[in-house]
Order: structure tokens, then C-alpha cells, then sequence
């Protein structure tokens, strides 16, 4: 079950134990680039994925298929996973190891961009210099 917790880097999404859930840059929504030793220190947030009663979670859950043949969770196009080196829940230690292991944020996919089909101005893709700011 997913839930959520308020950390030092926000709300993130949680396990149902109240641990912070992370995602890998490597990864794809259909797999998984975490393994041996790996996932060993980052376990895989394995089974179906369901929200926790009374959360809401505007994300999708889905699961993937992982090269050892088990199912694990997805939230939004990111299979999830523990960091070891969490001890207690609403620690945050994984976030940024290596650059790229990062929490997962409910709001990921509100994030992402607006929602409308229409093209940004230029004065909302380029700062000082015409540089794009994404």
C-alpha cells in the first residue's frame, strides 16, 4: 500500500510502513535497470500497488515485470523501491545517492508540465540570453 508523508524535501510517497519510496533515473515505465546488487541495497517495492485508506494519490499505479520474473509496483511511470539506509520512516537518505536515485513525489505527474496542449511563450522557454530554462 502507498501512502504519504511531509519530509524535510516534502510530501513524499511512502510504503506501509511509513517508508520513503524512491525512483532510479535508469529506469523505464516498463523496466526495471535495479538489479543484483542493486536491489539488494534498493529493494523493489514488490506486488500490486494500492493506495492506503484515506489517501489519494493523483498518480497511476501499475507494476512491471522484473527480470527475476517478480511484479513490482509502479507509481506514475516509475518503479519504486526502499533505500536500505532508511531506518526509520520519513528518512530521506537516498535522495540524489549517485544523482540519480530520487524520492517519489505524489504530485510527479502534476509536476511534469501544464496540461494544456497549447505551446508556452517564448518568454516562458528562454530566460537572460535566450537560454532554455528546461
Amino acid at each position: 500500500m502507498f501512502g504519504t508523508a511531509d519530509t524535510s524535501l516534502g510530501k513524499v510517497l511512502t510504503d506501509s510502513h511509513g517508508f520513503t519510496l524512491y525512483r532510479f533515473d535508469p529506469d523505464t515505465p516498463t523496466s526495471s535497470a535495479c538489479t543484483g546488487e542493486c536491489a539488494a541495497l534498493w529493494p523493489p517495492v514488490t506486488g500490486m500497488p494500492s493506495a492506503a485508506s484515506g489517501t489519494t494519490l493523483p498518480g497511476k499505479l501499475s507494476t512491471i515485470s522484473r527480470p527475476d520474473g517478480s511484479t513490482q509496483a509502479v507509481y506514475d511511470g516509475h518503479p519504486a523501491y526502499r533505500y536500505t539506509q532508511d531506518r526509520a520512516p520519513g528518512q530521506t537518505n537516498g535522495e540524489g545517492v549517485l544523482g540519480t536515485w530520487h524520492v517519489i513525489k505524489p504530485d510527479a505527474g502534476a509536476a511534469a508540465g501544464p496540461s494544456t496542449t497549447s505551446a508556452p511563450s517564448a518568454a516562458a522557454t528562454t530566460g537572460s540570453g535566450s537560454t532554455s530554462l528546461y
